[in-house]
């Protein structure tokens, strides 16, 4: 596109580029037209900007256009617009994302307990266990439980954590 940009009018003339591009999709090749009747208007000194703009608007913007509208619609189910727009970046990255911290009592409420109880040797040994944890292996251990590295989404939905021997895990 630089090129496009800075060669000279005989250059373009010997080019004979229209004002179309191709797409592959799944192995097949298509060519598409940038303006309307792309195929027939050929660059020149006059339009090679418009030519690189509509390149690139097609490339950068009309290409992802779909999946990110598709993206949109599911974000906005989990976190609608309207709440969106009261969050600040931070608000919206801590809930996205998680705090960074994880403190133990945090970690304790989220816990049901099935053939334990919170007074078991076993169970003081966990917990003596993850309070020595920084807030890093806390986190990676609970991604590693749970799938999700943010406690947050624990705490917004409900869902907590089941601490029990196989045996008494019913399947």
């Amino acid at each position: 596109m630089k090129y496009l940009l800075k060669c000279s009018s005989e250059e373009l003339e010997y080019l004979e580029q229209p004002f179309v591009y191709e797409e592959e999709f799944l192995g097949i090749r298509t060519t598409k037209e940038l303006i309307p009747g792309g195929t027939n208007i050929i660059v020149d000194a006059n339009n090679r900007e418009e030519y690189v703009n509509s390149l690139l608007q097609a490339m950068l913007v009309k290409r992802v256009s779909g999946q990110l509208k598709e993206f949109n619609k599911g974000f906005f189910e989990i976190l609608p617009a309207g709440i969106m727009r009261m969050l600040l970046p931070y608000e919206l990255e801590l809930l996205i994302c998680g705090r960074s911290e994880i403190g133990l009592d945090d970690l304790k409420s989220l816990v049901r307990y099935v053939g334990y109880s919170q007074k078991d040797n076993v169970i003081q040994w966990f917990w003596e266990i993850i309070d020595e944890y920084s807030d890093e292996e806390r986190t990676s251990l609970l991604f590693f439980i749970t799938g999700n590295i943010s406690s947050l989404i624990f705490l917004i939905n409900g869902k907590g954590l089941l601490l029990c021997r196989q045996k008494d895990l019913e399947i």
